[in-house]
């Protein structure tokens, strides 16, 4: 079984307290969090799935970063 990386609940977190109550950021808002600009998001993380919902999931933003 695959562990967490050591700074992933930390990113999460910080991804939690920046946009409480949501699951999905959007490209924009996540690239203001990052300090990056919004191309360079979307070249690194690859979007959620979800039709209704489209953008980053939190979760996996986390472990992107924490690698």
């Amino acid at each position: 079984m695959p562990r967490e990386k050591p700074d992933f609940r930390e990113i999460l977190d910080r991804l939690d307290k920046a946009f409480p109550g949501r699951e999905i950021i959007q490209k924009k808002e996540l690239s203001q969090f990052l300090g990056l600009d919004v191309r360079t998001v979307k070249k690194y993380f690859s979007a959620c799935e979800s039709k209704l919902h489209p953008g980053y999931c939190k979760t996996k933003v986390a472990r992107i970063l924490a690698d």
